[in-house]
């Protein structure tokens, strides 16, 4: 399926056909606030680290599910270290940069019933 995703190393969203399956897939039943990881899935070499509420999925290079440890905290402080900017390259702070981009999407998924993801 068609995603959109944000991509911080690049700090822009794209759209990437990705799919969501157990093979690749830790899935989070519990998660219910706005800010709780639900999935975390293994993609392109990178991880999309997806969390409830209006945020879009993170995308995060060079790191996989078992480099984390399956683990939800684990992938809750790279999501934050990411958007905070801490772990961005260097060409992504040239003069000019506004900081992260702040892009809002639809409740969708598990954690808001009734959504058409």
């Amino acid at each position: 399926m068609e995603r959109t995703i944000y991509n911080p190393q690049k700090a822009r969203l794209e759209t990437v056909h990705i799919e969501f399956i157990d093979a690749n897939t830790t899935w989070f039943n519990e998660s219910r606030n706005d800010h709780d990881i639900y999935a975390i899935t293994d993609f392109d070499g990178g991880l999309v680290i997806s969390v409830c509420g209006y945020d879009y999925p993170v995308w995060v290079y060079g790191v996989t599910r078992s480099s984390i440890g399956y683990n939800r905290n684990r992938a809750f402080k790279l999501r934050k270290s990411y958007l905070q900017g801490k772990n961005r390259p260097k060409t992504i702070t040239a003069p000019g940069w506004q900081g992260p981009l702040v892009a809002r999407r639809p409740p969708a998924g598990p954690c808001h019933p009734g959504s058409a993801d």
